[in-house]
């Protein structure tokens, strides 16, 4: 690891951290991932689920790297070096050459060796709390740092551990070290991206909750450990006191967040979500279960995240405007009284609820370390122990060559922490020497499709160090598999998925070349990748591999003397059986490869689609930026200053400036997409300039169309010049003309509604607009009297300490709900403001000089709809871009080869677009530095007996299917686009449309092997 010219190094195994890792590895950079736990993963494997779509929170469901499992993509990455239980010592050198110095801590137990038995762990007698869920269960000293670990995982607490051997006795393959030392690593990179995290705030702090003391109140990591499915409740609500359903569920928020006074004024962004997903959970497991949800506001300010609240409404979950104030626990009955101010101020005097069970919502904190590591690497720090940076340049450092992203930065929810680390990444390529490697995976010489060749199936048993072997007769199983038809050859491995191994496998699959490889081991889903992997890497195609899931037959089918009936035998002759039958009609599809143009198109001039353009062209590819009107910059032509003090003007000048001077980039005004066809790698867009047609051939596109504030109908706009938008006072404050002694400002104005005229979405960004200009009045005139009228005031991570600022400076700031919103009067000069104050429990009139109103964005519907339409990407309910992940892959469609950054995806603000930019562009180039191949298990038309029906066309995700009307006359498959899901064989109602690998004679063949 002496060249640092094409590595990098990643520190922090988080959600970011894979995420980074696996962005600089699919543009062929070496990368070292660095994590100081045992395992990578941070606290996203504790998630058994995630908001806002419900679904599973281990794996993405999305079939492309890095959005798929990223715990696998990482172990398994042929870029990726992973150094678990690893802690930085010492930094030297610069951007382009640093040399990093660390420590890897002993884990006992050799990974090399480990075949996950868990033998160990059976007989170890030393039970301590798990930390992993905040201690709701117990674990051994030698455990696995979390159930669902990747990898041969386990690890000795030294702590813990009593040395009473008993582990090592039991330890067949000898993976047992008590005695391993610490290992030194020295690393050289030549860019840094820091991912280290945050951890959860110590609910036990808040000693006037009873966290610790009370059986019956919990942290939210406790509960959500408690709500998995693995958990020791099953995912069932139940009390700790008696292990009964409690009559009533409360939660807390903000605890550890908004508050100073301990040092944690920020917000933590997804703890109102984290408690609307867990209260949805409980009262959708358990329907008769009464919860509710304490807070101060709900912010709920991501995409789509304000339908879940009122899905959560419509299920009987309640809201209480309130925060409990003390919590104490009945020694009898293990109930909880809660002491809060009345709700909404109702009643001035404090009143006592009563939950059968509490969850505190904990916030982030500093991480433990973190101030330290960032010492070593010279980077400094801001408030709260986050990392400090510039708002227009996200994710970079004060030191070159060293790049932050995730909570290491601020709080934030997963869509914000993937689509940072995916920017860090592309910075992080940028200050490499080298460039990516391009188009240069080996190719399969394999026969395409090996159905009309006489089988060789070459045969290998994994005795698992030993399992296997005492539950089967191994030599009389191999004699039997010896003598089916077509089998080449039977060899015995001790530990197929080791690296000896597969060592052993490659030997001699290269000396005695079969054309099938059938792997008696464990589930497909432990070896597959690994194989395939390693088949590539040989040259041969993954296709040849049946994998028959030796493990569970035996364990299915015990000896006599393990507890079974002694069927362990047929059991595993059979599922061998079926795999080499399976193995002589599996087939599998051609290999095709096709090059790449490295060039991309950015449609939209704003700053996503100038900051996307530059990162694409610092990259090394050649961009077309195309904008339909006849300057560049959209929403940051009239901005003027941000909440932070950024100046707008002088960063679009600069960006203007860059992306005009670039060499790589050829920009295009009042132009616009024209036609557009072909696919990922060979896109051929016509744009309509003034100059007239331009034919542009790219591998990659990326939407950067944006939105607009939207102009209200209501509230008295249009009818007195003394009512305006946030957008429109901004103007007026940056040109000295926005003097006034009385302001009052109304949030959420048509948004948030599912009335006519109005947005059901929140637009994230109008909280904080008026908290910008509120200051800015202030500024002017600290005598101003300023009201904001607002539902939930949602100033998220570090934009609560502005809040707090103008509530110090004087701002009032009043709730209201949508049944007793303002009631606005304008007559001629006069203007009036009617509303109630629930503070003072009464109503209020106000007679302002300024009436302002946040009125939220919209995209251009219709704009974004032809673009969708040119590009066979979609358009959400609101206009806006549909990713292809909520979580995981904001910046992709489910269609190759096409990106989205800034507005055009959601309400943002400018940092946040700008990040959003930098991540597209470090995914497109990722795809861009290398050939598009073809899925080993691609789907194919059986051409006889396609009806052209079409709906295999519909069903396709990757749109990887057409009718050819012209040429053949059937149902065709691009092969490139293609990611084998089996939707369209599902689909076919005439068995035309099947799947290498899943040939319908392949699986009965195998059935009645094992049907008999």
């Amino acid at each position: 690891m002496s060249d640092a010219s094409n590595r990098a190094l990643v520190v922090g195994g988080g959600l970011g951290g894979m995420q980074a890792a696996l962005v600089l590895a699919e543009r062929g950079h070496s990368v070292t991932l660095l994590e100081k736990r045992p395992a990578i993963g941070g606290l996203f494997p504790l998630l058994d689920n995630q908001f806002p779509t419900q679904s599973c929170g281990v794996c993405f469901m999305a079939c492309e790297t890095p959005t798929y499992c990223p715990f696998v993509q990482c172990e398994l990455h042929e870029n990726v070096e992973i150094l678990p239980y690893t802690a930085v010592d010492k930094v030297e050198g610069q951007r382009g050459a640093f040399t990093v110095s660390a420590t890897q801590q002993p884990s006992c137990v050799d990974p090399e060796k480990c075949t996950d038995c868990g033998a160990c762990e059976a007989v170890c007698p030393v039970e301590v709390t798990r930390s992993f869920g905040d201690g709701l269960e117990t674990r051994k000293a030698i455990y696995k740092y979390y159930p669902k670990a990747v990898g041969k995982a386990y690890v000795v607490d030294a702590q813990a551990c009593t040395r009473c051997g008993k582990c090592v006795e039991v330890c067949d393959p000898d993976a047992i070290d008590l005695d391993a030392r610490p290992v030194a690593h020295t690393v050289q990179v030549g860019s840094v991206v820091l991912a280290p995290g945050a951890d959860i705030f110590p609910t036990a702090s808040k000693e006037e909750y009873g966290f610790g003391r009370y059986a019956n109140v919990l942290s939210a990591v406790k509960f959500e450990r408690m709500l998995a499915k693995g958990s020791p409740t099953g995912g069932a609500v139940q009390r700790l006191s008696d292990g009964k359903l409690p009559g009533s569920l409360a939660f807390i928020q903000c605890v550890g967040s908004r508050d100073a006074e301990i040092g944690q004024g920020h917000c933590s962004s997804v703890c109102c979500m984290f408690s609307l997903k867990q209260a949805r959970f409980a009262k959708e497991r358990h329907p008769e279960l009464d919860v509710a949800i304490y807070y101060m506001d709900l912010r709920a300010f991501g995409k789509d995240y304000e339908d879940y609240i009122r899905q959560a409404e419509t299920i009987g979950i309640r809201f209480v405007r309130a925060i409990p104030s003390i919590i104490r626990q009945d020694s009898g009955s293990g109930d909880l009284t809660l002491q809060i101010a009345g709700p909404h101020g109702e009643s001035p005097e404090a009143v006592e609820v009563h939950h059968g069970m509490v969850v505190l919502a904990s916030g982030f904190c500093e991480q433990e370390g973190t101030r330290a590591l960032a010492g070593t690497f010279g980077v400094e720090l801001g408030d709260g122990g986050f990392a400090a940076g510039a708002e227009f340049a996200p994710c970079e450092t004060n030191v070159p060559g060293i790049f932050t992203c995730g909570a290491f930065r601020e709080p934030k929810d997963i869509p914000e922490s993937t689509a940072e680390a995916a920017c860090a990444a592309n910075l992080a390529a940028q200050a490499l020497a080298a460039p990516a490697t391009v188009g240069d995976t080996p190719m399969a010489p394999t026969p395409a499709d090996f159905r009309g060749e006489v089988p060789a199936i070459g045969v290998f048993l994994c005795t698992c160090e030993g399992f296997n072997e005492k539950q089967a007769d191994f030599p009389a199983l191999q004699a039997a598999v010896e003598n089916l038809p077509g089998v080449a050859f039977v060899e015995t491995v001790t530990h197929a998925c080791s690296k000896a191994g597969m060592g052993e496998v490659r030997r001699i699959f290269g000396e005695k070349e079969p054309n099938r490889l059938v792997l008696g081991a464990c589930s497909y889903r432990i070896v597959d990748q690994l194989y395939a992997h390693m088949l590539k890497n040989m040259g041969v195609h993954p296709g040849v591999l049946e994998v028959a899931n030796l493990r569970e037959a035996c364990l299915e089918n015990p000896a006599p003397e393990h507890g079974g009936n002694g069927t362990a035998q047929e059991a595993a002759r059979a599922t061998l059986t079926q795999a080499v039958r399976s193995s002589w009609y599996a087939g599998f599809a051609p290999t095709v490869r096709e090059s790449v143009e490295q060039t991309a198109l950015v449609i939209g001039g704003g700053a996503a689609g100038m900051r996307a353009a530059l990162d694409l062209a610092s990259l090394g590819h050649s961009v077309h930026l195309v904008e339909q009107h006849e300057v560049l910059g959209g929403n940051l032509g009239t901005a003027r200053f941000t909440l932070k003090g950024g100046d707008a003007q002088a960063l679009l000048k600069d960006l203007e400036g860059k992306v005009r001077n670039h060499e790589r980039v050829q920009v295009y005004t009042a132009a616009q997409v024209g036609t557009a066809q072909g696919r990922v790698g060979a896109f051929r867009t016509e744009l309509e300039t003034a100059g007239g047609p331009v034919e542009v051939l790219h591998g990659a596109v990326a939407f950067a169309t944006g939105a607009s504030e939207v102009k209200p109908s209501c509230y008295g706009y249009g009818d007195s010049p003394r009512v305006v938008t946030q957008k429109e006072l901004e103007g007026r404050l940056a040109d000295g003309k926005a003097a006034a002694k009385n302001v009052v400002m109304i949030q959420c104005v048509e948004s948030r509604e599912r009335a006519e005229g109005c947005r059901p979405y929140c637009s994230r960004v109008c909280c904080t607009h008026a908290l910008k200009n509120a200051l800015k009045l202030l500024d002017a005139d600290p005598e101003t009297q300023l009201t904001v009228l607002y539902r939930d005031l949602r100033a998220y991570g570090a934009n609560e300490h502005f809040y707090r600022q103008a509530r110090d400076r004087g701002a009032l700031f009043v709730p209201f709900d949508l049944d007793q919103r303002p009631v606005v009067t304008v007559s001629g000069e006069s203007l009036s403001v009617r509303y109630t104050d629930p503070g003072l429990g009464a109503e209020v009139t106000d007679t302002p000089d300024l009436l302002v109103l946040s009125a939220g964005m919209a995209p251009d519907m219709a704009g974004n709809a032809r673009l969708a339409g040119l590009y066979g990407v979609e358009t959400d309910a609101n206009g806006f871009f549909r990713e292809k992940s909520a979580k995981a892959a904001i910046t992709d469609f489910t269609v190759k080869g096409v990106y989205m950054a800034g507005l055009c995806h959601a309400p943002k603000h400018i940092e946040e677009s700008l990040t959003q930019a930098g991540a597209a562009a470090g995914r497109c180039s990722a795809l861009l530095c290398k050939d598009r191949p073809s899925a080993a298990r691609a789907s194919y038309v059986v051409d006889k007996l396609c009806s052209r029906c079409g709906i295999c066309v519909d069903v396709c995700p990757y749109h990887a299917r057409s009718l050819d009307m012209e040429d053949k006359q059937v149902a065709v498959v691009d092969p490139v686009l293609c990611e084998a899901c089996g939707a369209c064989t599902m689909a076919c109602p005439n068995k035309a449309a099947q799947q290498y690998g899943f040939a319908p004679k392949q699986f009965l063949m195998g059935l009645d092997e094992l049907l008999g």
